[in-house]
């Protein structure tokens, strides 16, 4: 009994940690560290039905953490820290994820504005969105972190980032997809191209000459 509290009270602190923006706003797999300690303990496989109900706390968490244009885009996956100018992970430049909290909510947003008109730029002409309301269903409904402030065409670097290496049936989040290319080939080519973008806006508008 003593342990299965304690697995709990891992869980809530996984969900406080989420909604905070930390580490573990990555979600490669929906059941967090607490759940899959749980299962491996009463040495049950997952998923189950029978520990829906953690997902689904989770789920209702992450519908309300409204997000808008000022929220964080960091995924807890800075690489930045390792010396690069621009972040690997949210894409942003080294002195904004610094500075970030300094920030006002107007330079939050002109940030979270270039980034998304970045995705847009690599995504307009592979995916088009024929169902929003679905594709938020959806991401919810999986745990899958993503702000709805955004333009929704957006939301598909989230799912493709939570996927991984699973296969996806894009027609059931409402995402039509206009090429042929297989689609983990797809996401790498959308991920470079995002850093492309991204190291070539910072290469001419914030690189300081060594002259």
């Amino acid at each position: 009994t003593q342990m299965f509290v304690g697995l709990i009270v891992v869980e809530v602190v996984f969900l406080i940690s989420l909604s905070l923006g930390s580490v573990f706003c990555n979600l490669q797999a929906y059941f967090s560290p607490g759940i899959v300690i749980l299962l491996r303990y009463l040495q049950i496989p997952k998923p189950i039905d029978r520990f829906m109900p953690f997902t689904l706390i989770k789920s209702c968490i992450i519908q309300n953490m409204k997000k808008n244009k000022a929220s964080t885009p960091c995924l807890g996956i800075c690489s930045t820290t390792y010396g690069d100018n621009v972040c690997k992970g949210c894409k942003r430049f080294l002195h904004e994820v610094i500075n970030w909290n300094k920030y006002s909510v107007l330079e939050k947003e002109l940030v979270n504005s270039r980034l998304e008109d970045f995705k847009l730029t690599v995504l307009r002409d592979r995916f088009s969105i024929s169902n929003p309301e679905l594709l938020a269903s959806k991401l919810n409904e999986k745990g899958i972190n993503f702000n709805d402030a955004l333009d929704p065409l957006t939301w598909i670097f989230d799912l493709l980032r939570a996927a991984g290496s699973q296969s996806l049936d894009l027609e059931q989040f409402g995402i039509n997809s206009h090429t042929q290319m297989d689609l983990s080939e797809l996401k790498n080519n959308i991920y470079i191209e995002f850093l492309e973008l991204s190291e070539a806006h910072y290469q001419r508008y914030f690189l300081v000459s060594g002259r």
